[in-house]
């Protein structure tokens, strides 16, 4: 198949659309031959196609397609999707370990509710020393002392990895809002040529999005009237 380049050489605009004509010219060889004509704006009716040409050839068969092209942006996605996922793994984990010393902190602050309630009738009857209680009572505040603290610091490295998550999606997003797809026409066209030679391809097609309002400036004058239309 054979890429025919093509170019706007006429346009004919109505009230309700346009009319469009594109002009190629190629050399063939004998015998069946198919020619492609790329890049036909999206506005076109797809129904409205109609090809002619000029030269030692006769058209058997047009078929026209609508086609989708997907530009991708210049940058690297890759590691930046590597950091996210890094990143969304270390969350899961620091998650996990916030849950286990949250949890922690709970059992902790019970255990030491439950001492404070029965330290005085443990002491009342003469079943341990002040020296000990006063040690577990040191122990477990400690304990409790560490378990908040780690979890001070949990939270906030969880607050910088979401920032750093944050600043990853933004980028992703700005790189993923240049990535555009673009729609067109093409027209392959399949021809018999009766011998070698020069050809001549007109597409004409209809349009969309196109039009003109008529408008008129009226000068009136004394026994003068001028009349100027205008199309826009």
């Amino acid at each position: 198949m054979t890429e025919l380049e093509t170019k706007i050489s006429n346009v004919t605009v109505f009230r309700d659309g346009a009319r469009v004509t594109r002009t190629g010219q190629t050399n063939l060889a004998a015998g069946a031959q198919k020619l492609l004509i790329s890049g036909v704006t999206a506005w076109a009716k797809e129904d409205s196609f109609r090809v002619k040409g000029k030269g030692p050839a006769t058209i058997s068969s047009i078929d026209v397609r609508r086609m989708e092209t997907v530009y991708e942006p210049m940058e690297d996605k890759k590691q930046l999707i590597a950091q996210l996922k890094r990143l969304e793994s270390n969350r899961m984990t620091i998650t996990d370990e916030i849950e286990m010393h949250t949890s922690r902190l709970t059992y902790l602050n019970g255990m030491m509710g439950e001492f404070a309630s029965t330290f005085g009738m443990v002491y009342a009857a003469d079943e341990a020393e002040i020296s000990q209680l006063t040690e577990i009572d040191n122990a477990s505040s400690k304990m409790i002392a560490q378990t908040k603290k780690k979890l001070r610091d949990l939270n906030d490295e969880l607050k910088d990895i979401d920032d750093q998550i944050q600043v990853l999606r933004q980028n992703l997003g700005v790189i993923e809002s240049r990535r555009r797809t673009e729609t067109f026409y093409e027209v392959e066209v399949s021809l018999e040529a009766s011998k070698a030679g020069a050809i001549e391809l007109e597409v004409t097609y209809q349009c969309n999005g196109a039009g003109w309002v008529p408008t008129y400036d009226i000068d009136l004058l004394p026994k003068v009237a001028k009349i100027r239309r205008i199309a826009i």
